[in-house]
């Protein structure tokens, strides 16, 4: 779990001091540098959190993937069969986001190392729109629609 939330320390701090316009330089009270975030260490940094955040989204597919595959057991209806789906799907494609971050991060330039953050913002559209057309779908399905 370290893998994952100490790198997000370190990229909220990035990202916020990006965005107010400050140094990316973490001090102490008696004005001393503690750590500071170096242009060469944002590849890794960013690699390290895709990695972690790929990890958890598999995880959290994996189970509900588990959770389809005994549907009948667990005596889910059709609803929660639906939704069961529209997680696994919506994990997956997280996973997806993570696994371009980390592209990014890897194959990318000097430029292109920022944006291996900014494409965890396309989760809140890429989760939205699963869940509208699994919504759709559900709907369709509906008996008397």
């Amino acid at each position: 779990m370290l893998f994952y939330v100490y790198p997000l320390k370190f990229l909220f701090v990035l990202v916020a001091d990006q965005l107010l316009g400050y140094d990316t330089t973490v001090g102490s009270s008696a004005s001393a540098i503690v750590e500071e975030i170096e242009a060469g260490q944002l590849p890794i940094l960013m690699v390290i959190f895709g990695a972690g955040f790929v990890a958890v989204q598999l995880v959290f597919a994996l189970l509900y993937l588990r959770a389809h595959v005994l549907r009948d057991v667990l005596g889910l209806d059709a609803y929660e069969r639906s939704k069961t789906r529209e997680e696994i799907q919506g994990f997956l494609l997280a996973t997806g986001v993570g696994l371009s971050s980390i592209a990014l991060a890897v194959l990318g330039e000097e430029t292109a190392v920022s944006w291996a953050g900014y494409v965890y913002l396309l989760l809140f559209p890429v989760l939205r729109l699963n869940s509208y057309l699994m919504d759709s779908r559900r709907k369709r399905s509906q008996p008397g629609s």
